[in-house]
């Protein structure tokens, strides 16, 4: 990640432009990086924890007060 060593176009900037390069302030320090967009993974692994995670959500719903 490249430091920016002057003022960033003179303002603090945060976010992404145009999704070509996101910008943003970290420990007071202005960065900028190329833009990347995250690929969801879909491991066999991560998919047992879902379906895991939504039958505790069924068993929580069918639940009473009792």
């Amino acid at each position: 990640m490249p430091k920016l060593s002057g003022p960033l176009m003179s303002i603090d900037a945060a976010g992404t432009f145009k999704q070509t390069m996101t910008f943003g302030i970290a420990k007071g320090t202005n960065w900028v990086r190329p833009y990347t967009h995250a690929t969801p993974r879909r491991t066999t692994a991560q998919a047992t924890q879902r379906n895991l995670f939504k039958a505790a959500i069924a068993s929580w719903k069918v639940l009473t007060d009792e």
